[in-house]
């Protein structure tokens, strides 16, 4: 199963501002026309990582940041004093900050006029992308709004013009405000990723295992059907005989029917191998962490309760290693022709008999292969 996190770097829309900051830095060291030219051409090649591609994502602070360099790189060609010499970091703060919060102000309006002019297929992608940028722009208004007040600050305490405040306020303060701004909307990111991976949250899956949403333990038990969840099942056996126990009364379906011992539901952001780990750990202490699972095969099971997508492991194990795991479920071993006796009837879950006839055949072929 493809294994997504719930939200990519990708996400982080103040990564738009990167052609502003290359301009700001290379403005410090090169011809100021330059900088803008490279940063302009820095803006190009990042439009097309956004819009070049089929899932294309609305990223307005990137577009903003592209006109307002596409801007300065024409003014450099018609007027000579269109920006003073050492000011180009603060006029392109100003210059990206002020439409970007007109646009803020008037979010819903100019989201909705835009979702109108795109094709179905790509509004999905482009209304992600443009919440994103809501979202990003936040952090850039208030850092933003503290390089304001500082500003203000120390013009009413007319020390703005000593040399190195000047400096620090109109060449290094926009820099770091556009940077700070994307490493603080990274570490946002990095933070809902971390809380997520840890929070009681399920994958919601296709067919093939593809992670296409989540749901929470809620969502899960008022699914109904409606979706797919992934779980993972383990028969434990032992000389050829099968480990078998009653089913949970609080088990969402098949309750208290007689079953495999080990079955979870995957968490959202495990994976198949790691949920495997976890159910062992958490149900076999005595087992050897050296023995692996056999993974056998994934088959959809579809009920009125819910629909799973079950990835289906068998684990040979020593008697005495389980003895005691299951006997509150009244666990016992099984022998292949007892099951075969009863498969077909209620006293088994439905889940048992839809792998009972490739568990079965799998043990007598190997059986048959170490008889030869």
């Amino acid at each position: 199963m493809k294994q997504k996190k719930p939200l990519s770097s990708k996400y982080n829309m103040s990564l738009g501002l990167l052609p502003a900051i290359i301009t700001m830095i290379l403005g410090q060291f090169i011809c100021q026309e330059v900088a803008i030219y490279i940063g302009l051409g820095a803006a190009i090649l990042q439009l097309y990582f956004y819009y070049g591609r089929k899932e294309k994502k609305a990223n307005f602070i990137l577009d903003i940041t592209s006109i307002i360099l596409l801007a300065l790189a024409i003014a450099t060609l018609f007027h000579k004093k269109y920006c003073p010499q050492g000011l180009v970091s603060i006029t392109i703060e100003v210059s990206i900050i002020i439409p970007l919060f007109i646009v803020f102000l008037h979010k819903k309006k100019f989201i909705n006029y835009l979702l109108q002019r795109k094709k179905v297929e790509n509004r999905h992608h482009f209304l992600q992308g443009a919440e994103a940028s809501i979202v990003s722009s936040r952090v850039i208004f208030i850092l933003g709004g503290v390089h304001f007040v500082i500003f203000t600050i120390l013009i009413l305490l007319k020390k703005m013009y000593d040399p190195p405040i000047f400096w620090i306020l109109f060449n290094l303060a926009p820099i770091l405000v556009f940077a700070l701004s994307i490493l603080l909307n990274q570490a946002a990111i990095n933070y809902f990723n971390k809380t997520m991976a840890v929070s009681e949250h399920y994958p919601i899956v296709n067919k093939q295992g593809d992670v296409i949403g989540r749901a929470s333990r809620e969502d899960l038990l008022n699914n109904n059907g409606q979706h797919i969840f992934p779980v993972i099942r383990i028969a434990i056996i032992a000389n050829n005989e099968i480990l078998l126990c009653k089913r949970s009364h609080k088990s969402l379906i098949e309750k208290e029917k007689v079953d495999v011992p080990l079955e979870s539901f995957l968490y959202y952001n495990e994976t198949i191998s790691r949920g495997v780990e976890r159910i062992i750990k958490e149900n076999l202490l005595k087992i050897n962490e050296k023995t692996q699972p056999l993974y056998h095969f994934t088959y959809l099971f579809q009920s009125e309760g819910i629909n799973q997508l079950v990835y289906f492991f068998s684990l040979d194990v020593d008697k005495k290693q389980v003895a005691d795991c299951f006997r509150k479920r009244d666990a016992k071993f099984w022998t292949l022709n007892a099951i075969r006796h009863k498969i077909a009837t209620p006293f088994f879950s439905s889940l048992l008999q839809e792998e009972f006839e490739h568990i079965d055949q799998v043990i007598y072929t190997r059986e048959k292969y170490k008889e030869s």
